[in-house]
């Protein structure tokens, strides 16, 4: 759904543009392996407990969900997540990494 000038406040979902891999240790260190570019630069990360979902809000306000639904078994884990790792993967080449705040509601 885009406005009057061409914005799209909602992106498609993660996978469907991309691979994803999602790593996630029992102290709570987290991380997003992707082999594509994510539009914008996430400023934040929102896991939603209730629904087990993870949405991506980059620099322009701009919400993109992650496309799967975290596990039971990851869940106590991503609760204590604080910050994330995400990790762009091109031709079995690390290209960058930044580091995002994640948030739990």
């Amino acid at each position: 759904m885009e406005d009057s000038e061409g914005f799209n406040p909602v992106l498609d979902d993660m996978t469907s543009s991309m691979n994803v891999d999602v790593v996630v240790k029992p102290d709570g260190r987290l991380w997003f392996f992707h082999d594509r570019p994510i539009e914008g630069d996430v400023s934040w990360i929102e896991y939603d407990q209730s629904d087990q979902t993870m949405t991506f809000v980059n620099e322009a306000g701009q919400i993109q969900d992650l496309g799967v639904r975290a596990t039971t078994i990851m869940q106590p884990y991503l609760l204590k997540s604080e910050m994330a790792y995400m990790v762009f993967v091109e031709n079995g080449k690390v290209k960058a990494v930044n580091e995002v705040v994640i948030t739990v509601k």
